[in-house]
């Protein structure tokens, strides 16, 4: 049913709103089944139920109980990151699935910048696949969605911030130098021609490629991550702030 899903978002051309809208189960909740989960972060092994609401590391605890059924062999309903993601969504809302993604993104940035985290496939369909291809940024997308419908913007500055980044973040088509012209965008021949006195000489005639067509590059196969730098240095100025606030953002909505 999840991969069902999921294979109907990748055929669908629309929107980013689509996702929330029509991609996730009809009726989705920011939170649901909010006891159930609370219990399966307390029981977690290194948690003490009697001291956990003191001391709620609401991040780490909410991906782990997620990432366990990942790594759950027997659990045929998450076979992948995308997976996992949408199981939260159906069965707790948007909530822990934003969590997944947001703390994923944040975390790949913060080791790698905006290319390691393209790069391990986290923003695309078929999640995580590092130094697999990838030219999408699907479940970038469905993070973005998310994200507005969370709430998590009107409570913190940083949230609206690194949503700005988030919102930003592209990528195009790489390019690499032509091989037949070696980049110089000019096709070399050397012609023969006779002069008046019936001598022969060789000049060389230079013409625009005709594979790259003078731009002196063809398009790769691969991705790239635009103004790379750019997107790392803003979101660098928040992310230490950003995971404490929707640690805060957690405890309130699960606590209260």
């Amino acid at each position: 049913m999840l991969l069902k899903k999921f294979e109907d978002f990748k055929n669908n051309k629309l929107n980013k709103t689509f996702v929330l809208e029509n991609m996730l189960p009809p009726g989705t909740e920011l939170m649901k089944n909010k006891e159930d989960l609370v219990q399966k972060m307390k029981n977690l092994p290194n948690n003490n139920e009697e001291d956990w609401g003191n001391d709620a590391n609401f991040i780490m605890d909410m991906r782990e109980v997620f990432y366990n059924m990942y790594s759950d062999k027997e659990n045929q309903d998450i076979d992948s990151i995308d997976d996992m993601v949408y199981y939260a969504f159906e069965n707790y809302g948007i909530l822990p699935g934003f969590t997944i993604l947001l703390s994923n993104y944040n975390g790949q940035v913060n080791n790698g910048g905006h290319i390691q985290y393209f790069g391990n496939g986290y923003a695309s369909s078929g999640s995580s696949g590092a130094f697999q291809s990838h030219d999408d940024l699907e479940m970038h997308d469905v993070m973005l969605d998310a994200w507005k419908e969370s709430g998590f913007n009107k409570f913190s500055k940083s949230g609206r911030k690194a949503f700005e980044v988030a919102q930003e973040f592209e990528i195009e088509r790489a390019e690499d130098d032509c091989s037949y012209c070696g980049g110089s965008g000019q096709e070399e021949e050397e012609v023969e021609h006779e002069d008046e006195e019936g001598d022969t000489y060789t000049e060389t005639e230079y013409d625009t490629c005709g594979e790259c067509r003078g731009t002196g590059t063809i398009e790769s196969d691969d991705m790239e991550v635009v103004n790379a730098d750019v997107l790392d240095s803003r979101l660098y100025d928040v992310n230490s702030r950003l995971l404490y606030d929707l640690e805060r953002f957690l405890m309130i909505k699960y606590l209260d």
